[in-house]
């Protein structure tokens, strides 16, 4: 911690010892008020390139304001926005600047009934572009304070950051895509910024600049993160006879790997125990952005095992990418038509991808050219029967594709979306990208057709709206068959201010349509409806050749905050329609469901939202129950980003 003459060059530093009580009462805490910056004790800053911990009152008047970049506010937990404080902070540009640092997680005040927009990430660095960097400097913060006046609230931190071990430096370094010497480009430092908060051992993660008082031309770059307790234990209970227990470390030794097994306890099988799942992942080896994986599955039916290693295009900073992954498969696959029945199956599945990304430069952020192949085969070594015209799912194939993609990948950095207050980035942007390549199939050969095309934008009035178009379809001897088209919309409005209560809309609609499928090939709304399904073959209810699906949902964020703990309320409305049901009399079939739900998360820990929901589903076939109750842990939700990415056939589902 600084000593007091390290920050004896403030234009004004007052000290002043009151007592808790009085000081809640007449002085608001960690706020700006009358241009002065009041920081409360245990308040953790970062004053120019240096980390201080306020260790007792203090308040700060003057330019100096500026350089205060706030990383910690103990008081968070209770502290009240009030209408007035927004006039008092915009009084000054320092004092605005202030304020928006004093509050990130809020972004910036707001009155009654307003709404909140987010502003793209790259704006933060374009005042520092195209200085030389330094020096990187950098601060890991431990998942729990320590420093909490309540005791027994204080050794419990205490006894939580011994089980966990803090991320090594050298692994955070290895996740930068700048160094010393080089010149700053804001695009780069957003792209950073958001590739550090997606490593799932962080909490939270900040870059921030700071310019160099006796070189203007130079900057020191602040990276400041902060350990999330890595282990964790999820519980998943989908019925009163069926549960998952899941044991993982995120950050397995500092390292940034992860190691993870579930057992599943069903009493309705013998035994009653068993290995679902047990993986194994090595990040970012030795700073490439390559990882290793090795997986194995037993879950419905399906006992898979798989090696990978890959390199992804994580950021415009990545010219080439590949990978090369081997799948043995054992599965009970479900065929719906013309009747039901169970296929054993063996297979192998290996796959093998480069690609090579161009930057075109324009203004700003730049846009990528990029040219990939593919090449994935399926073997069988147990299948059906198997004729030229018969059982044509179950071929031995072999696809070399060829994709051809233009894609533009930015962020926004916004809060209150899937997540509960920390920051979360919004990809925005463009991808087009056109697939094509030879099948070679037992009988016969073919060529596979794909064109797939997305764009999302943030409207300041209207919110987030994102879309994507697909179709695809192979070609035999100038037929086409097993095609699909469809489309896909995402939208979630702004922030929604009431009081101390945030809430956001959202809405997502869904058409797939198959077009000269195989038989046995199907589309269902399982995922779509959110139903909790006992055994796979019950899809079948739920199956057809076209879907169109609309859901609704609201989340309204609580400001109730119990060490860590934040609590949230949604509601949520699924609609979906469903034709093509060959199986059944009734061919279309309209389905619905309605319902209430809250979750409680802890951002310090790696565990999932743990989620309370009362579903109820009418008129759902075969006389099942139409009312769900489910107690689960379940992951935050991704955005589909617009990231050049390994050439795939268009899956029908």
């Amino acid at each position: 911690m600084l000593q007091k003459k390290s920050i004896s060059f403030l234009c004004l530093v007052i000290s002043f010892i009151v007592g808790k009580q009085v000081f809640s009462q007449e002085i608001p805490c960690s706020q700006i008020r009358d241009d002065t910056l009041w920081l409360c004790c245990g308040t953790k800053i970062l004053l120019d390139n240096e980390l201080v911990l306020i260790s007792t009152d203090t308040i700060i008047i003057g330019d100096d304001i500026s350089r205060v970049y706030f990383l910690k506010d103990p008081y968070a937990r209770s502290r009240i926005l009030y209408d007035s404080l927004k006039s008092k902070a915009g009084k000054t540009e320092l004092t605005k600047l202030a304020y928006q640092l004093l509050f990130p997680e809020s972004g910036a005040v707001s009155k009654n009934n307003e709404t909140l927009s987010e502003p793209p990430e790259e704006n933060e660095y374009l005042p520092f572009a195209d200085r030389t960097i330094q020096k990187i400097i950098i601060y890991v913060d431990k998942p729990f304070d320590e420093t909490q006046p309540n005791l027994t609230w204080a050794r419990l931190s205490r006894m939580g950051n011994s089980l966990h071990r803090t991320t090594r430096k050298t692994v955070i370094r290895n996740n930068l895509l700048f160094k010393e010497g080089e010149k700053l480009d804001p695009y780069i430092m957003a792209e950073n910024a958001q590739l550090l908060r997606s490593l799932p051992y962080f909490s939270e993660a900040y870059l921030r600049p700071v310019a160099d008082e006796k070189n203007p031309e130079k900057v020191d770059v602040i990276l400041w993160a902060k350990d999330a307790l890595s282990l964790g234990l999820d519980i998943y209970l989908p019925s009163s006879t069926l549960v998952d227990f899941s044991l993982f470390d995120q950050n397995f030794l500092g390292y940034g790997n992860r190691l993870s097994s579930t057992v599943r306890y069903n009493t309705a099988k013998s035994p009653v125990f068993s290995l679902k799942n047990l993986n194994y992942r090595i990040e970012n080896i030795k700073g490439t952005f390559f990882y290793s994986e090795a997986d194995y599955t037993n879950e419905f039916n399906h006992e898979s095992i798989r090696l990978t290693i890959a390199r992804d295009f994580l950021t415009t900073q990545t010219p080439f990418a590949s990978g090369l992954s081997l799948t043995h498969h054992e599965k009970i696959q479900n065929i719906f038509t013309p009747y039901f029945r169970q296929d054993r199956l063996k297979y192998f599945n290996p796959s093998l991808w480069i690609g090579k990304a161009f930057n075109v430069y324009g203004d700003g952020q730049p846009t990528q050219l990029v040219i990939s192949s593919s090449i994935d085969s399926r073997l069988y070594t147990q299948r059906p029967y198997v004729s030229a015209d018969s059982n044509k799912i179950y071929y031995n194939s072999s696809n070399i594709l060829l994709n051809i993609a233009i894609s533009r990948n930015a962020y926004y950095k916004g809060n209150y979306i899937y997540q509960f207050g920390r920051t979360e980035d919004i990809p925005y942007g463009f991808l087009a990208e056109l697939t094509t390549g030879p099948e070679s199939y037992e009988y016969y050969n073919r060529t596979y057709f794909g064109f797939t095309t997305g764009v999302a934008k943030y409207f300041n009035r209207l919110g987030y709206l994102s879309g994507k178009f697909l179709i695809s379809s192979y070609n035999r001897s100038g037929k086409f068959e097993q095609g699909q088209w469809g489309t896909h919309l995402e939208y979630f409005s702004n922030l929604y201010i009431y009081g101390p209560f945030k809430l956001r809309h959202f809405l997502t609609l869904n058409y797939c349509q198959g077009m000269n499928r195989l038989e046995g090939e199907s589309v269902n709304v399982v995922k779509e409806l959110d139903l909790l399904i006992a055994q796979p073959s019950d899809t079948a209810f739920y199956s057809g050749n076209e879907k169109l699906t609309l859901n609704y949902s609201s989340t309204l964020f609580t400001p109730y905050y119990f060490y860590g703990f934040r609590l949230a309320f949604f509601d949520f409305v699924n609609l979906a329609y469903l034709c093509g049901r060959q199986q059944f009399p009734e061919k279309n079939k309209f389905f619905s469901g309605f319902g209430i739900g809250a979750m409680v998360r802890n951002e310090n820990l790696v565990i999932k939202t743990i989620l309370l929901k009362l579903g109820f589903y009418p008129g759902l076939p075969d006389n099942r129950s139409g009312v769900f109750i489910e107690f689960s842990g379940i992951a935050p939700l991704n955005f589909f980003n617009y990231k050049p990415h390994q050439p795939l056939i268009s899956k029908y589902e």
